[in-house]
C-alpha cells in the first residue's frame, strides 16, 4: 500500500493512546523505558540510589560512605538534568546518559572524600558508582531496541510537510525503528481544509506523542498552529533536518538530525515545583501579611457592617467550578445589581467592566486600587482551587467559552498573570483569550516569576482601577 494511501487512513481512524500497550506488547515496556530514559521517577531514583550503595558495598568500603554518595549523585544529576523528561529520539542508545554523568561523578567523589577516602579509593569507587548506573540501562537498553525491531513499545507520530519530505521521514523511521516512533499520519500544510480538519481532530484525541516537522524551512507560525491543535496533550514537536545537516550529540532516526523546538502539554516535575512554590509563597505571604488584613478586615466592616469577604462561583481547572475569596469591595447584594447596569457594560465577550462602577463602596475603590481585595485568594492558593500565576478566572459558566477559549483551563487559574500584566480591562476579552493561550502553551517556572516580579510595577501604574 502507498504511503500517502495509508496515512490518509490513519488520519480518519482513531489511533490507540501512546500510553496504552498494544495487544500482545510485554508490560515490561514501559517501566524500562522510563528506567532507560532517566525519568523524574521515585523508581528510577531508587534504583539508581541501590545501585550506587550495592557499588560501593561491594567494593568493601564502610556503610557511611553509601548515602552520602547517592545523595550527591541523585542531587547534582537533578540539577543538571540527568534526570528529566525525554523523548524517545533522545535516549537512543547510551551516549545521552554518559555525556550527562560527568558532574554527578564527580559530586560523588566529593562526598567520598569528606569520609575520609583516599584519591586511589576515590577514583575506584567512582568507576564503579558509573559502572553500577550505566550498566543496567545497557542491559535494558538493549531489550528495548530489540522490542522495538519487532515493532513492539512505538509510538506514534504525526510526520508534517510536503510529501517527498514525509515520505523520507516514513522510510527512514521504518529501518530506523530504534527511535522508538512509527508515523500514523502525515498532514502537508498546504492541503485542503479537509485534511486539516482530520489532523486536528488526531492531535485533540491525545494519541500522538511526537510531531516531526519535515518542512523545508522552519515556520514558527506552523509550529504554534499544531500546538494550539493539541488541546493541551503532551506532545513534543521536533525539527527533522536534511540529510548531512546532523551534528555530533544531536537527537536522530538514522542518518537525519532532530531538533526539539516545542513542547505542548504539563511537565509533571516542573508543575509539581510550581505547586510546591504556591504553597510555600501564599502560606509565607498570609503570614506576612496577617496584620494588614486583619486592619482590612476590620475597615470592611466598620464602613457599613456588612460582610468582610466576598464568594464567587469562578471556572477554575479543567473547566471545573470553585468558590473564589476575595475582600468585599461593593455594597451588599451588588451581583443582584448587575443586570441594572448591563447596558452600561464597556468590557467584550464574557468580561463586566462599569466606569465608575455605583456599586464599589469606598474602602472597596482604595483596596481595589492597589490590588488589596485579591489577597484572600491566597487562601484558594493553598486549598489548590487557584495558583499565584495564571490566567484570570471568570464568573460565568464553563459551557460559555469556546472550544479554544476553554483551553485556558488546562491549567490553574492565577491571582496575578498575562492579562493582569498587559493590562487588565485596558484589553478586551479576545486579547486576553490570545495572551491566556499563549501562557498555556509556553508556560515555564521562569516565565511565572517574570509575572510576578512585574505585577507590583503594574499595579503602581495601573490604567485602569475596575
Amino acid at each position: 500500500m502507498l504511503v500517502e494511501e495509508r496515512n490518509a487512513i490513519a488520519l480518519q481512524a482513531p489511533v490507540a493512546p501512546p500510553l496504552a500497550l498494544a495487544a500482545g506488547e510485554p508490560r515490561w515496556l514501559g517501566a524500562a523505558e522510563t528506567y532507560h530514559a532517566a525519568a523524574p521517577d521515585l523508581a528510577v531514583l531508587a534504583l539508581d540510589a541501590i545501585a550506587i550503595g550495592v557499588a560501593i558495598a561491594l567494593a568493601g568500603r564502610p556503610r557511611a560512605a553509601m548515602a552520602p554518595a547517592a545523595v550527591a549523585f541523585l542531587l547534582v544529576g537533578a540539577l543538571t538534568r540527568l534526570y528529566d523528561r525525554r523523548t524517545t529520539l533522545d535516549t537512543q542508545g547510551l551516549a545521552w546518559f554518559l555525556r550527562r554523568l560527568p558532574l554527578p561523578l564527580l559530586a560523588v567523589g566529593g562526598a567520598l572524600a569528606l569520609v575520609g577516602h583516599s584519591r586511589s579509593e576515590l577514583v575506584t569507587q567512582t568507576a564503579a558508582v558509573a559502572v553500577a548506573v550505566t550498566a543496567p540501562r545497557a542491559l535494558v537498553w538493549f531489550g528495548l531496541a530489540r522490542a522495538r525491531r519487532r515493532q513492539q513499545g512505538l509510538q506514534a507520530a504525526l510526520a508534517v510537510g510536503p510529501p517527498s519530505r514525509t515520505s523520507e521521514l516514513v522510510r527512514r523511521l521504518e529501518a530506523f525503528p530504534e527511535s522508538g516512533l512509527q508515523v500514523a499520519a502525515t498532514y502537508a500544510p498546504a492541503t485542503a481544509n479537509g485534511e486539516r480538519a482530520r489532523t486536528r481532530a488526531l492531535l485533540r484525541s491525545g494519541a500522538v506523542t511526537q510531531i516531526l516537522v519535515a518542512a523545508e524551512s522552519h515556520d514558527d507560525a506552523l509550529v504554534h498552529e499544531l500546538l494550539r491543535w493539541t488541546g493541551g496533550h503532551a506532545v513534543d514537536v521536533a525539527i527533522v533536518l536534511p540529510v548531512g545537516a546532523r551534528a555530533t550529540g544531536m537527537a536522530h532516526i538514522g542518518d537525519l538530525g532532530v531538533v526539539t523546538v516545542a513542547r505542548a502539554g504539563e511537565h509533571p516535575r516542573a508543575l509539581w515545583a510550581k505547586r510546591s512554590f504556591d504553597v510555600l509563597v501564599s502560606a509565607l505571604l498570609l503570614l506576612l501579611l496577617a496584620p494588614a488584613l486583619a486592619v482590612v478586615s476590620l475597615a470592611i466592616y466598620l464602613y457599613d457592617r456588612g460582610p468582610v469577604i466576598y464568594r464567587q462561583r469562578r471556572v477554575g481547572l479543567d473547566n471545573r467550578e470553585f468558590t473564589i475569596w476575595k475582600f468585599r469591595s461593593m455594597v451588599p447584594g451588588a451581583d443582584h445589581l448587575a443586570d441594572h447596569y448591563a447596558s452600561a457594560n464597556m468590557a467584550s465577550g464574557l468580561l463586566f467592566k462599569l466606569p465608575d462602577d455605583p456599586r464599589v463602596t469606598p474602602v472597596g475603590e482604595l483596596i481595589r486600587r492597589l490590588s488589596i481585595d485579591e489577597l484572600p485568594q491566597l487562601v484558594n492558593v493553598l486549598k489548590g482551587d487557584m495558583s499565584l500565576v495564571g490566567p484570570r478566572p471568570l464568573p460565568v459558566e464553563p459551557s460559555e467559552f469556546g472550544a479554544e477559549a476553554a483551553r485556558r483551563h488546562r491549567v490553574r487559574p492565577g491571582i496575578t498573570g498575562p492579562w493582569q500584566v498587559a493590562g487588565g480591562h485596558v484589553l478586551g476579552y479576545d486579547d486576553m483569550i490570545k495572551l491566556d493561550l499563549a501562557y498555556v502553551d509556553e508556560w515555564s517556572f521562569r516565565r511565572d516569576l517574570w509575572y510576578l516580579a512585574m505585577t507590583v510595577p503594574t499595579v503602581m501604574v495601573r490604567r485602569s482601577v475596575y
